[in-house]
């Protein structure tokens, strides 16, 4: 009886209280939808984009409410002018990481892979992403946001103080390419 009352005080000195992130508003919408005449030929564009948000607070086990959120310098709604969208997204911080976090106590998970295997999000479904609509806890309906869903076992990572640098948007990049007319 003392061995387990021993080992009940111990696993809560470990566990401690979970952490709590203020929710944050929705991304403001702009409007970059192209006008005037439409040109004769389509031209092709490339951009480099830093992430707009990254929110990391959905802890514990598959929340999917982690996200890397990117505004594109277009809107791929309007398919009248803008094709043969790609989406190459990347950090500079390595994100095949993961860990399950308990209270305070944090254990090594096998991670889920790189960026680029984590499911990707539009409203268009543009360059086989998927709809956020599908998304059972969508951040944007917002045609000119790109989503990636990060895993909840890399928020967990990063709640557990072994990388901090994957809550910084500077860390996170999207590589565009389009054609546009």
């Amino acid at each position: 009886m003392a061995r387990a009352a021993a080992l009940v005080a111990a696993f809560t000195l470990v566990v401690g209280e979970p952490v709590v992130f203020p929710s944050e508003p929705p991304l403001p919408r702009i409007d970059v939808r192209l006008a005037g005449p439409l040109a004769p030929a389509f031209t092709p564009h490339r951009a480099r984009v830093t992430a707009e948000r990254v929110h990391l607070t959905g802890l514990g086990m598959r929340t999917h409410a982690n996200w890397v959120l990117f505004r594109l310098p277009f809107d791929p709604t309007q398919t009248d002018r803008i094709r043969s969208v790609g989406f190459r997204p990347s950090a500079t911080v390595p994100t095949d990481v993961g860990a399950l976090r308990f209270g305070g106590a944090c254990v090594t998970t096998l991670p889920y892979g790189d960026v680029s295997d984590w499911a990707a999000y539009t409203t268009s479904s543009v360059a086989g992403t998927l709809p956020f609509g599908w998304h059972p806890a969508p951040p944007s309906n917002d045609p000119t946001i790109y989503g990636i869903n990060v895993p909840t076992r890399v928020a967990n990572h990063v709640a557990c103080g072994r990388d901090d640098r994957l809550r910084d948007p500077s860390r996170w990049i999207l590589d565009i390419e389009w054609e546009a007319r």
